[in-house]
């Protein structure tokens, strides 16, 4: 939520809508290339490195049944 407001408040300097955005727009680019990345790497390849370092979230496999039972 945070980096979704943070690139919504990037977008017009980045677009250049306003007066003295010139020195800006590079830093606006950069910023919001910076929080989709960092977005993509923290859903994506955290959560598959955690699934993957605590076994994928398979459940065990059920024990037989004895002729007991």
């Amino acid at each position: 939520m945070t980096q979704l407001t943070t690139v919504l408040v990037l977008i017009p300097v980045a677009v250049n809508l306003g007066e003295g955005d010139d020195m800006l727009r590079p830093m606006a680019i950069a910023e919001i290339g910076r929080l989709f990345y960092s977005l993509t790497l923290t859903c994506f390849f955290l959560t598959t490195a955690y699934g993957l370092s605590f076994g994928g979230g398979t459940c065990p496999s059920p024990r037989p049944r004895s002729s007991a039972d």
